[in-house]
């Protein structure tokens, strides 16, 4: 069940303020547990990617004229080094029980370069739903 099911969007209501009434609330709808997830961090990191070379062989008649063997090879023989940034995003994960209100589970993730909202939430719930099956808190549906 998602939150904006249970919760409205407008969090003006006082009542979803008071930690009692989120838990009865959630209580209400059958839920055994909790999970929340939060972007605690997100960084930039530079990086230096080196280049690459490659050294011709010698068995291609394009060796006779300067010309064919520079218009072949100009481009593929270096591919100059270059920096790139990375961005880093810190994810946590954290499975509450309902009737206690206590953390039963947590976990800390880091994820380079998502290409893409829905891309990575897709891939993520795929590996927390498999570490949740695992360490016994949800089963197989």
């Amino acid at each position: 069940m998602k939150s904006i099911d249970v919760f409205p969007p407008d969090f003006q209501n006082q009542e979803l303020r008071q930690s009692e009434a989120v838990l009865r609330r959630i209580a209400e709808t059958g839920s055994d547990a909790v999970v929340t997830i939060a972007l605690i961090d997100q960084t930039s990191e530079e990086r230096y990617v080196p280049g690459s070379g490659i050294y011709p062989v010698t068995r291609f008649g394009y060796y006779g004229h300067f010309l064919t063997y520079y218009g072949n090879w100009i481009g593929s023989l270096y591919n100059p080094g270059y920096y790139t940034t990375d961005k880093v995003y810190y994810i946590e994960t954290n499975v509450y029980d309902v009737q206690s209100g206590r953390l039963v589970w947590s976990a800390q993730s880091e994820s380079y370069n998502p290409s893409g909202l829905q891309d990575f939430l897709k891939g993520y719930k795929k590996a927390m739903s498999g570490l949740l099956k695992k360490e016994g808190l949800i089963t197989a549906q």
